[in-house]
């Protein structure tokens, strides 16, 4: 007698050869049971279905499964399948252009020589871009994707430096001639951000006591402090316009997320919570601003509000740590940072989130996402 796990096998396997046999090429053949999300159509093409192994089929619970095969243009995953359901389908292949650099090291610990790399979104072409017995971190591309700024402490401190980064395609890798240093304090300055129009570099330093936000141009001339105040002011980021710097302070307490004009003026609180809210990075079309809050009570998650500061919304749902955030180029979604299983991407909704595919041995922290 053939137990109900192997009758719906069996099913399965008859809607598959029923499916490759239909001589029109449009016709979608699906088999649906209870409480399973609804397949919804996207842009992205199906490039190959994954069919479900002989023995994961057998130990799926009748009434809880789902075989969906297409040969339409076009189809999607469904988001957070309830537990307890299965779903056979094709995994939608990653579409997102531009590049990716990040910080690596050995044991994913900030001080065993930490160092740059490159990559593609869907996890090709990586590149070493430093190889030092020193700590190279916070790097972030410049808005037309020639240059890399960068934190380093080769010479002693954390001081910012600036290199060109390989064009497109190419694994060239910038010789020690080609790195420049654009900040000499006596202090540590970290995670330097390039203004939209790549003129100007803000950053963080201790140099005149507790950390606050300053700037300078692009070549390290006019360095400026921007906050005054005896609390902590962080991961400074640019308004698309370039008018306007986002960043997190514990001024009120706990980590909120500010907004203050590219002066360091008119400065106004936008998360009030008793949770951290902290990295917070602008969208391109400068209507929305995501960040790590762990007000879930869940570790960090990658949360997305609107320029205001209105409807915070969590959009990564993680079941560990999420703990930075970056924009592709066009808005379209986003990278981050997750403990321990190294970088994701996902669509600025949240959905078809997927690791980026490489040796995640390696680690990844401080994703930038540029051109």
């Amino acid at each position: 007698m053939r137990t109900p796990c192997q009758h719906l096998l069996l099913s399965l396997v008859a809607i598959l050869i029923s499916a490759c046999a239909s001589p029109t090429p449009s016709t979608v053949i699906a088999s649906t049971m209870t409480n399973v999300p609804t397949l919804a159509p996207t842009t992205t093409s199906i490039q190959a279905a994954t069919a479900i192994p002989t023995s994961a089929a057998t130990s799926i619970p009748a009434g809880n499964a789902t075989s969906a095969v297409t040969t339409a243009p076009s189809a999607t995953l469904a988001a957070n399948i309830p537990k307890g359901t299965a779903t056979a389908a094709a995994t939608p292949p990653i579409t997102a252009t531009g590049r990716i650099v990040f910080m690596a090291g050995a044991d994913h610990s900030p001080d065993m020589y930490l160092e740059i790399y490159m990559i593609n979104p869907d996890g090709s072409g990586m590149i070493k871009l430093t190889n030092n017995l020193v700590s190279d971190d916070d790097p972030a591309l410049s808005p037309d994707g020639k240059k890399i700024a960068f934190v380093s402490n080769r010479n002693g401190n954390d001081s910012i430096y600036v290199m060109p980064a390989p064009q497109p395609g190419s694994k060239t890798t910038p010789d020690a001639s080609q790195v420049i240093r654009l900040t000499d304090s006596s202090g540590s300055d970290l995670v330097p951000q390039w203004s939209p129009d790549g003129q100007r570099i803000v950053f963080t330093s201790d140099r005149d006591g507790n950390t606050q936000i300053y700037v300078m141009k692009a070549d390290g001339s006019g360095q400026t402090r921007l906050t005054r105040n005896t609390a902590t002011d962080d991961a400074p980021g640019w308004s698309p316009d370039g008018k306007q710097i986002v960043f997190n302070s514990d001024r009120s307490g706990n980590s909120e997320i500010y907004v203050m004009n590219a002066d360091g003026t008119g400065v106004k609180q936008l998360t009030n919570n008793p949770a951290n809210d902290r990295g917070p990075v602008w969208s391109p079309n400068g209507m929305q601003i995501a960040f790590i809050s762990d007000r879930g009570g869940n570790g960090g998650q990658v949360y997305v509000m609107q320029a205001d500061g209105s409807r915070p919304t969590n959009l990564s749902n993680s079941p560990t740590n999420d703990f930075t955030v970056t924009w592709s180029p066009d808005g379209a979604w986003l990278g981050l940072s997750r403990e321990p299983l190294g970088m994701f991407i996902m669509r600025s909704d949240g959905s078809d989130q997927a690791p980026i595919n490489f040796d995640q041995s390696v680690g990844g922290y401080e994703l930038n996402w540029g051109r």
